[in-house]
């Protein structure tokens, strides 16, 4: 799948985070996601410099290909590191499928400072830059299948909640 967040703060890391991870800690400094950190380093397991820092208004390109586990990041259409993942190289992570076996990855955003903020893009609008061939938008005409059941009418199902931090640390929101 291929996403893009439109950034706003230089300590805002956007990435997946296995099904099993603590929403609460800062995962992005842990072995629970796999992210890149928009000052220029990638988190997770391995966290280190990699790639460039970003400025507000840049947008970040993540690719994920759940087929070989490998996890991309780009900077206004230039991915980092020499990644290509129309060809499967340069790769920020190449583990997902066993880091973690059987466990669903979920796309994340996390923010550990004030007035960090950014708009993640699923494929709702279009793309700033073109995503990389083979990578599609997360949405639902993009992982449904025979066996799927469609949701006709999703205001029953979701709904926008809109929330303005208070300054403190360790928030989780309860649906």
């Amino acid at each position: 799948c291929y996403i893009e967040k439109l950034n706003s703060a230089k300590y805002l890391g956007v990435g997946v985070m296995h099904e099993s991870c603590n929403r609460i800690s800062a995962a992005i400094a842990t072995a629970q996601g796999r992210w890149y950190v928009c000052n220029g380093n990638k988190g997770g397991p391995s966290s280190a410099a990699w790639g460039y820092a970003c400025d507000r208004g840049d947008h970040i390109g993540i690719a994920v290909d759940m087929d070989n586990g490998k996890f991309y990041a780009s900077i206004n259409g230039t991915w980092q590191e020499g990644g290509d993942p129309a060809n499967g190289v340069g790769s920020m992570y190449s583990d997902l499928r066993t880091a973690y076996p059987n466990i669903d990855w979920y796309p994340c955003v996390s923010n550990w400072q004030a007035d960090n903020a950014g708009v993640m893009n699923f494929g709702q609008t279009p793309f700033r830059f073109t995503p990389p061939e083979g990578f599609v938008p997360l949405n639902s005409s993009t992982i449904i299948s025979e066996d799927t059941k469609l949701i006709t009418n999703p205001q029953e199902y979701f709904t926008q909640i809109n929330y303005t931090g208070d300054g403190n640390s360790g928030r989780q929101l309860e649906f």
